[in-house]
């Protein structure tokens, strides 16, 4: 719009002051007689060529500049597509602290830990909950520190495998049984696996006789409010939620799992649960394994199950079970391809601003109606 006006009006001008010019022409000087002969002079051609020259070539080029102002006036721009990168992603380990099926939380970290290794840009965060939850890792992008505390994590589980398993002393003092060449190894084992039980388990086992245990709702609800900048970054959110759904009956939680799916689904969270599958509900196991759920529940296997995908459901996740037809490496590669944990590209049309051939036009016009009238003499 500035353009059309604002040319047919500078040319409306232009030509106006040209005539106005020409009328006016000498009426107001001074005339000298018989210049006939000055005007055959070398000298007096070759300075009325040069003015007449730079006259002509100092009016192109203010016309010139006059033109690029009014083109930089009108904003010239054009439309690119961009590739902003990627949508990047937090994604939040929500694990329940529960003293079995430790072997598959192993397997679970060791396929998480592959994970991290490949993130570029997301960031990455762990919550454990019990009766208590603890932030375990916040969220960031430092790969190498949570990679370190997924290694501590991980090896709390193996100690606890091996302390049972091995040693038969699981979480009691040293068996008088042990053979005395096993005695050294035990006694490093445990040491190390108090140094990570009073930072993994005391603190999410906090008040657990008043609480009860394993309270799902809690922990998810806890983990959700940890997300940084909480509503004010265009990022994925997700939680992968390791459970067996079983609160004990003795349990008085602060949030029941229906109403943390809910307030995830409200800020746009979504969940992938991890359910610990049917042999965690399998009472026939001896107390010396891993495998035994000792929790005072009322819910069985199929539904605690059901629970917990009609839930998850509510988030847009899925649920997936620990089971021998799926490896847990399987099961964390499926929800990578899952739509909600996708790195999505993010290209844009943008309208980008392009002055510069119009603003070096601007200046080297202005430069060289300077030089042509210092040329001239002006």
């Amino acid at each position: 719009m500035l353009l059309l006006i604002g040319i047919p009006v500078f040319l409306v001008l232009y030509i106006l002051l040209r005539v106005l010019r020409k009328d006016s022409a000498f009426k107001k000087g001074v005339k000298v007689a018989n210049t006939a002969y000055l005007k055959e002079l070398a000298i007096y051609k070759r300075g009325a060529m040069l003015h007449k020259v730079t006259s002509i070539l100092t009016e192109i080029f203010l016309i010139t500049a006059i033109i690029s102002v009014l083109l930089l006036l009108a904003r010239p721009y054009k439309t690119e597509t961009i590739n902003q990168g990627v949508r990047k992603r937090d994604i939040f380990l929500c694990m329940d602290n529960g003293i079995y099926l430790d072997t598959l939380n192993e397997e679970l970290l060791d396929a998480l830990i592959d994970v991290v290794r490949g993130l570029e840009g997301d960031r990455f965060g762990v919550s454990i909950y019990c009766s208590a939850t603890l932030l375990y890792v916040p969220m960031t992008d430092d790969y190498e520190y949570v990679i370190q505390k997924l290694e501590d994590l991980k090896e709390y589980f193996t100690l606890l495998v091996k302390l049972d398993q091995e040693y038969g002393a699981y979480g009691y003092i040293l068996p008088d049984a042990l053979p005395d060449h096993m005695k050294d190894d035990y006694e490093r084992d445990y040491a190390r696996y108090e140094d990570l039980h009073a930072e993994i388990t005391v603190p999410t086992y906090l008040n657990a006789y008043q609480k009860g245990y394993f309270l799902v709702g809690d922990g998810l609800a806890s983990c959700m409010y940890s997300f940084p900048k909480f509503g004010a970054e265009d990022r994925s959110r997700v939680i992968l939620l390791s459970t067996e759904n079983t609160n004990d009956i003795h349990a008085n939680p602060l949030v029941e799992l229906k109403e943390a799916c809910e307030l995830c689904k409200k800020n746009k969270v979504t969940v992938f649960g991890l359910f610990r599958g049917e042999k965690a509900f399998d009472n026939s196991l001896t107390p010396n394994n891993v495998f035994l759920s000792s929790v005072e529940t009322d819910m069985d296997y199929a539904e605690a199950k059901a629970d917990l995908i009609q839930n998850i459901d509510i988030t847009g996740g899925r649920v997936y079970e620990y089971a021998e037809d799926m490896s847990v490496r399987e099961i964390v590669e499926d929800i990578q391809k899952q739509e909600a944990m996708l790195v999505e590209e993010i290209v844009i049309n943008k309208e980008v601003d392009q002055p510069g051939i119009f603003s070096v036009l601007l200046m080297a016009s202005l430069l060289m109606a300077v030089a042509c009238a210092a040329v001239r003499g002006v």
